[in-house]
C-alpha cells in the first residue's frame, strides 16, 4: 500500500491517517499539551502589551471661573488643569501607596502610556453658578498592571484627586478681620469689621445662589438660616452705633503702640503732602509760563489731594493731644462692646468655613460611566489565547503524529521485506496481500 501512496496510485483516507496518527498518541498529546501551555501564555502576554484599560467618568465639582476652558479654579482659588489628574507628581504620589507597589510610573510618563480627554457639560445652562459636569476617559496600557482589579484601583485614585484637594483646602475667609486689629482709630476697626460681616453675607449669598436656600449644612441648619443670621447682627448696625459714640466723644485707643501707630501714620501723610505741594509747584509754575491747560485737571486733583492731607492730619493731630487728657481714652466699657462685636464677627467667620467645605464636599462627585468601572480595548485575554492555542496545537500535533507514525510504518515494512529471502512464490504472495490491505482501504 505504502508503494501505491508514494506512487500516487492509490489515496490515503481518513481511516488510515486516524490509525496512523492514534498510533502516535502520546507522542501527540505531548505535543499538544505543551504548544497549548506555551502558545496561550505567549499569545496573552503578547497581546497584553497592545491591551488597553479605559475608565470613563463624570467629575463635579463647584462651579467657579468658567469650566468651558481648560482649566478649573478651584473655591481657594487655586487652579486645576485636567492633565493634572495624569501628572507625573500626581501618579508618583499615588504610586507610592503600599497598594500600588511596583507599578513602573517612570516607564508609564516616558512612554506616553496613560493619556486624558475632557468634555464639558453645564447641568443649568441659565444659571451663571452651579455646578458642571465634567467627563473625562483615563486611558492606560494594561502592561503595567497584575490585573484588571488593580488598574481599576490605581485608576480610581488617580481621579480621586480633585476630591480629596477640595477636602483637605483651607478657604481664608477673613477679608478685613485680621486688618481691624491693626487699626489706628475705632472708626477704622469698626468699619473694618462692618466689611467682614458683609463679606460673609455675600459668601452665604453666593452658596445660596448656587446650591439653594435649603441646601442642608452638617450641623442641620440650612445655608438660608445661616444667613439668616449674620444678616440680623447686620441689620443691627452695632458698628454704625459705636462709631458714633467713638467720634461724639473723641475716643482714643489706649496704650503706646496705638500711639507710635499714629504719630507714624502723621509722618507718612505729611511726607505725601510734601511730594503733593511740590508737584503743584511744578505744575502751576510750568502753565504760568506756557498758558497751557493741558494739566488744569491734574492741578484740580493735586489741589483735592492735598485737602484731604491736611485734614486727615488734623484729626491725627487730635489724635495725639489727646493722649494729655485721660477723658479721651475710651472707658473700659466702650472697649468691651467692641470686643465683643469683634468676636461675633471673627465666630461668623469661623462659622462658614466648615460649613462651605461641607457644601463644596457635597457637590463634588465621581461617577464612573461603566458598572466595571475599567472596560478593556484592545488585546486579547487569556481565554481567547488558550482557545487559538489548542487549536493550534491539535492541528500541528496531528500533522507531527502522522508523519513519525508514516515513517515508522515505511520503515518496519521496508526492513521485513529486506530481511525476507525473495522468491518468485513469496513476491506473489506479498502483492497478493498488498492488494489485499488496499481493497479494505478503499471499503473504509
Amino acid at each position: 500500500m505504502e508503494e501505491e501512496i508514494e506512487n500516487g496510485e492509490g489515496g490515503i483516507t481518513l481511516g488510515y491517517i486516524f490509525r496512523t496518527v492514534f498510533s502516535q498518541k502520546w507522542l501527540a498529546l505531548i505535543i499538544a499539551a505543551v504548544i497549548t501551555v506555551a502558545g496561550a501564555l505567549g499569545l496573552y502576554f503578547m497581546g497584553k502589551s497592545g491591551t488597553v484599560y479605559s475608565v470613563s467618568f463624570v467629575l463635579q465639582l463647584p462651579k467657579t471661573g468658567e469650566a468651558s476652558t481648560t482649566s478649573y479654579t478651584y473655591p481657594d482659588g487655586e487652579s486645576f488643569y485636567f492633565t493634572d489628574l495624569i501628572s507625573y507628581e500626581n501618579l508618583m504620589q499615588v504610586a507610592s501607596r503600599k497598594d500600588f507597589e511596583g507599578i513602573d510610573v517612570e516607564t508609564m510618563v516616558k512612554s506616553n502610556d496613560i493619556s486624558i480627554i475632557r468634555s464639558v457639560d453645564k447641568l443649568d445652562e441659565d444659571s451663571k453658578d452651579g455646578v458642571y459636569d465634567l467627563n473625562y476617559t483615563v486611558k492606560v496600557k494594561a502592561k503595567y498592571f497584575e490585573n484588571e482589579d488593580k488598574a481599576r484601583s490605581f485608576i480610581e485614585a488617580i481621579t480621586a484627586f480633585p476630591r480629596e484637594y477640595i477636602s483637605q483646602m483651607n478657604i481664608n475667609y477673613d477679608q478685613s478681620l485680621t486688618s481691624s486689629k491693626s487699626a489706628v482709630t475705632y472708626d477704622e476697626q469698626l468699619t473694618l469689621l462692618k466689611n467682614q460681616a458683609q463679606y460673609i453675607q455675600s459668601k452665604y449669598g453666593a452658596l445660596i445662589g448656587a446650591y439653594g436656600n435649603e441646601f442642608v449644612v452638617g450641623d442641620g441648619r440650612t445655608l438660608g438660616q445661616c444667613k439668616n443670621e449674620v444678616d440680623a447682627y447686620v441689620a443691627k448696625d452695632l458698628f454704625g452705633s459705636l462709631i458714633t459714640r467713638a467720634k461724639e466723644n473723641s475716643y482714643i485707643k489706649s496704650g503706646t503702640e496705638e500711639k507710635i501707630r499714629y504719630e507714624s501714620e502723621l509722618y507718612s501723610r505729611k511726607l505725601a503732602l510734601e511730594r503733593a505741594e511740590e508737584t503743584l509747584k511744578k505744575l502751576i509754575e510750568f502753565q504760568t509760563n506756557t498758558g497751557s491747560t493741558i494739566i488744569y485737571d491734574e492741578i484740580i486733583s493735586l489741589n483735592r489731594e492735598i485737602a484731604t492731607l491736611n485734614q486727615e492730619m488734623e484729626i491725627i493731630r487730635g489724635y495725639l493731644a489727646a493722649y494729655s487728657d485721660e477723658s479721651k481714652i475710651a472707658p473700659a466699657e466702650f472697649e468691651a462692646e467692641i470686643a465683643k462685636v469683634e468676636a461675633t464677627v471673627a465666630k461668623f467667620t469661623e462659622d462658614i468655613k466648615p460649613i462651605s467645605s461641607y457644601v463644596y464636599g457635597r457637590v463634588t462627585k465621581i461617577n464612573f460611566l461603566n458598572s466595571r468601572v475599567v472596560e478593556v480595548e484592545g488585546g486579547r485575554g487569556i481565554i481567547m489565547s488558550a482557545i487559538i492555542s489548542l487549536i493550534a496545537s491539535i492541528v500541528i500535533a496531528a500533522v507531527v503524529a502522522f508523519i513519525v507514525g508514516w515513517s515508522k510504518q515505511k520503515k518496519v515494512k521496508i526492513e521485513k521485506v529486506v530481511g525476507m529471502p525473495v522468491y518468485g512464490e513469496a513476491q506473489l504472495q506479498i502483492a497478493a496481500a498488498d492488494e489485499s490491505d488496499d481493497e479494505e482501504d478503499k471499503k473504509e
